[in-house]
């Protein structure tokens, strides 16, 4: 649900009018007073607190702030609370469909756009970094932090999910031939493919490599519970990427999926579904991040009612989702770091606050503040960056009267807040940005 009030909540905490889109560079410096500014890391509050804010940074965080910078403009939170923009660490902006074959037949102009909204809509919803898990490339995350999308999330992006012939992203069919054009995924056999791909995804600057080390709801062609890529495979793309100074994650499900992935050094595992105490273990103890994805399986679970899906997803569904809430309670118990993610497709981004929701059994508001805040910052390696509210961090920012630390965060579709994404406010509703 998008943020469909704060036009006039800006207007309640005293934004300016004469509102027009521009960039953090462009924007005036702006100050916040009065704000209960929220420590993630910690959960504490530091009352009556100000920050200020210029070209895209918070530049200091204190009581009775003063500032000459030329243009300033100051706001009066009275009292809301004040805490980091969240952190969506498991996106695909240019799945602009449920069926991803559909998704991936589309013309590349078409996606870019639809693409676009999607990051504009997302960093309305609060969520001001998202990590793309397959698709995104270099050109549309320089495109939104260009300003071209207007006020949008931080795109982290990894190219193309890297996948064996007949694996989770093989949308070729079963008589293989080229891959789609904005397929999630591309084909790759053996060592010398996975290392030209990878040194490819590190020369365009990507933050992680994606590889799909398992199967998948939406592959027609691959078992759930069979391992993909050979053992050489993953460990070249893993010492690719490391020589690279950037990390590999894997789409997995199965303990011994997951377990295969850890011991051969991939850094994060989606989903995990079908984790099992004994592999949470093994994740705790090499640092291993989880990023599940619980309202997918329910957006998915809508599409196979509306009987427009393929017959393969209701099939894989059935496996899977009734364990992702049992998978988070075992990692959580056994110390791995549990990260914020939503893996929807097309109409079903809208659902994306929907995973706090699906949560609140088994993490508390302040793990789950955390899980979409300094964890994800940690996973995406920009921990002080991102996630915090310091000097020196990207301005981020949600105002509300919601206190993410006792209250879930599912509770922002039911009153109105402001988003800051990179120092411009944005307004999902009228597409502007506040405070010029």
């Amino acid at each position: 649900m998008q943020n469909r009030s704060s036009a006039a909540y800006c207007a309640a905490i005293g934004c300016p009018e004469g509102s027009h889109m521009t960039s953090p560079s462009s924007t005036p410096p702006t100050l916040i007073r009065h704000a209960q500014v929220v420590d993630a890391a910690t959960g504490s509050l530091r009352e009556d607190a100000d920050v200020l804010v210029a070209g895209g940074l918070i530049q200091e965080v204190g009581r009775g702030l003063r500032s000459s910078l030329p243009g300033l403009v100051e706001l009066d939170a009275h009292g809301r609370s004040l805490f980091p923009g969240l952190i969506d660490a498991h996106v695909h902006v240019t799945a602009v469909r449920r069926d991803l074959r559909e998704s991936a037949a589309l013309p590349k102009s078409y996606v870019a756009a639809a693409a676009g909204a999607q990051l504009r809509t997302m960093a309305g919803r609060g969520f001001t970094t998202v990590r793309d898990a397959g698709g995104a490339d270099w050109g549309l995350a320089q495109a939104a932090a260009d300003g071209l999308l207007g006020p949008a999330s931080r795109l982290v992006f990894g190219g193309r999910a890297l996948s064996q012939t007949g694996g989770h992203g093989d949308l070729r069919g079963r008589e293989g031939g080229a891959d789609p054009c904005c397929s999630i995924g591309q084909v790759c056999d053996g060592p010398d493919e996975v290392r030209r791909a990878v040194r490819q995804r590190i020369a365009s600057g990507a933050g992680h490599i994606k590889l799909m080390l398992g199967g998948g709801l939406s592959s027609e062609l691959d078992r759930l519970d069979g391992d993909q890529f050979a053992e050489d495979e993953v460990r070249l793309a893993v010492d690719e990427a490391d020589a690279g100074g950037i990390y590999v994650t894997g789409h997995a499900y199965t303990p011994e999926s997951i377990s295969r992935a850890v011991r051969l050094g991939v850094a994060c595992i989606e989903h995990g579904n079908l984790l099992d105490a004994r592999t949470a273990a093994l994740m705790a103890a090499q640092g291993v991040f989880l990023v599940p994805t619980l309202v997918t399986y329910e957006d998915i679970a809508d599409y196979v009612s509306s009987g427009d899906a393929p017959r393969h997803y209701a099939e894989k569904l059935a496996i899977v989702r009734e364990s992702g809430v049992r998978a988070i309670e075992l990692a959580v118990e056994a110390g791995v770091p549990v990260a914020f993610g939503t893996d929807l497709l097309g109409p079903g981004h809208a659902r994306q606050l929907d995973e706090f929701t699906l949560r609140r059994d088994v993490q508390s508001p302040l793990s789950l503040l955390q899980s979409a805040t300094t964890t994800g910052a940690r996973l995406l390696r920009h921990e002080g960056r991102l996630g915090v509210i310091r000097p020196g961090a990207r301005a981020d920012l949600i105002v509300s009267d919601l206190d993410p630390t006792t209250e879930y965060l599912d509770g922002l579709r039911k009153q109105p807040y402001v988003v800051m994404a990179g120092g411009v406010f944005t307004d999902s509703d009228a597409g502007r940005v506040l405070g010029a």
